[in-house]
């Protein structure tokens, strides 16, 4: 697996906000979350932070609303620690501890800045020589207390046990010379029309792509898009080691459940593309300035990997 330090000790920005006012101050309202009517006015302030009372439904709201840390008690240099732990890819437990924290909330708070990766709109496309490749992993039901099959109880983590009641998952994966990356988990035997229109659609039309991993799926997009053309390019480490990569990348966390699979990737993609100054952007800007609240009674209910809408 590619490693890379963080550099987060080194930089001042880490601490960038000191209170919940100045974390929240910046942050822009454009329309009310009840209706989303952008007829609103102010409404005063609760905690130093600005309030508004929306014109069509009359509910009130803040700046905070619908933030990731809506609700939160805790105190603001906690969350950005424990931001920067998660970053890090610190387990739970660790970070539980040297935040006194239960690991409860840790768990809940690791899950809602992966969703916040998730819900990100990915504008960036793949252009030049793009390497891709399909690798799979056998389910995981890590933290699962509802599973009634005695077989998927006793069945070995072993792939190629025909045997094993775990279904395969697949995860199509690209990353192109702009060190643009996507890692996406489908369905196994996937129509191949929606892996062009929805995985590979980031991909530029005039890209050259590299298959890996002697997928039949990746070979016949990469004949699409390449054509005639013949160009010798050098392997990219990344790619050509995916599974094991991915696999490195789990077993940090001791093995993660694939109803969050997704998350993790979206993390894995950001680990292995970007630098700690856009780290410290995630964290300070990103993060802040999205209505990425999720509540946590739903957090656990997550599917993990894309279905084919048959």
């Amino acid at each position: 697996m590619v490693k890379e330090k963080s550099g987060f000790n080194n930089d001042k920005s880490n601490n960038r906000y000191t209170s919940k006012e100045d974390y929240y101050r910046n942050r822009k309202v454009e329309c009310c979350p009840q209706c989303s009517s952008k007829a609103f006015s102010k409404h005063g302030f609760y905690n130093h932070i600005q309030r508004y009372k929306c014109s069509n439904c009359h509910k009130t709201f803040s700046n905070a609303t619908s933030s990731l840390w809506s609700y939160s008690k805790k105190d603001i240099k906690l969350w950005n620690k424990f931001t920067k732990l998660t970053l890090e890819k610190k387990s739970l437990r660790f970070a539980a501890k040297k935040l006194k924290i239960s690991l409860t909330t840790a768990f809940y708070w690791r899950h809602k800045i992966l969703h916040s990766l998730t819900l990100q709109i990915k504008t960036e496309v793949l252009d030049g020589i793009v390497h891709a490749g399909k690798v799979f992993f056998k389910e995981n039901f890590k933290g699962c207390r509802d599973i009634k099959s005695k077989e998927i109880k006793e069945s070995k983590w072993n792939m190629w046990d025909l045997r094993n009641p775990r279904k395969s998952i697949w995860v199509f994966s690209a990353i192109s010379d702009n060190n643009s990356m996507f890692a996406t988990s489908v369905e196994p035997h996937i129509k191949m029309k929606f892996v062009k229109e929805k995985i590979f659609s980031r991909v530029d039309k005039k890209a050259y792509i590299v298959p890996y991993h002697q997928d039949g799926c990746v070979f016949s997009i990469a004949k699409e898009y390449n054509g005639e053309r013949v160009i010798e390019v050098e392997r990219d480490p990344r790619m050509l080691y995916l599974r094991r990569n991915i696999m490195g990348f789990i077993g940090i966390f001791r093995g993660i459940a694939t109803k969050y699979l997704q998350r993790y990737l979206e993390l894995y993609v950001l680990s292995n593309t970007k630098g700690a100054s856009i780290y410290l952007k995630l964290m300070n800007e990103d993060l802040l300035k999205e209505n990425n609240f999720i509540k946590t009674d739903i957090i656990r209910d997550s599917q993990g990997y894309i279905k084919d809408p048959r």
